[in-house]
């Protein structure tokens, strides 16, 4: 049986998935080593996630940001998509990490081109256990409830989720 939603969450109190930020090249060597069942041996850890859905902040730091949450200051866009997997290709795709920009992922357009350097990613499971229906309502709706805290916490959005953005720098 599914379960129901009994209120309306108002605060961002989702756990992160692995307790942490994961570097852009750990997840490129996850996500994408082919349609065997290799990610489970590339890293265990993070593999699971990548069939998961929810809500996820990409960051600029040298470092992994020691706050792992969307009210982080190091956080430049935050998003949500049923599918991890795809929508972290989408956004790599648009950003230019492999080639050229290509359709996918608006928001990676305005990420700088091919830069991975310092991008690290928290993934925020949201919805397993709903209908689809609910699931996806609860996903956007924890999107929404993510930006305004990032919103409140730093004195506005994350750059990348600025209405009318254009490519940003971060450097």
């Amino acid at each position: 049986m599914a379960r129901v939603i009994d209120a309306v969450p108002t605060s961002f109190e989702v756990a992160p998935f692995g307790g942490q930020w994961f570097a852009w090249a750990e997840i490129a060597a996850c996500f994408w080593p082919g349609r065997s069942r290799r990610a489970d041996k590339v890293n265990p850890k993070l593999a699971p996630v990548r069939e998961l859905g929810g809500v996820y902040c990409f960051a600029w730091s040298p470092q992994a940001p020691p706050l792992i949450d969307p009210k982080a200051p190091q956080v430049k866009y935050i998003g949500e998509t049923r599918s991890f997997l795809r929508r972290m290709g989408q956004f790599g795709h648009s950003a230019g990490f492999w080639n050229k920009r290509q359709d996918g992922h608006s928001a990676g357009w305005r990420w700088p081109e091919g830069r991975t350097e310092c991008a690290w990613v928290a993934f925020f499971p949201v919805g397993q256990g709903l209908l689809p229906h609910l699931a996806s309502g609860m996903r956007h709706w924890m999107e929404a409830v993510a930006l305004e805290e990032h919103r409140l916490a730093n004195g506005r959005l994350p750059e990348v989720n600025e209405p009318g953005s254009g490519v940003v720098a971060f450097d």
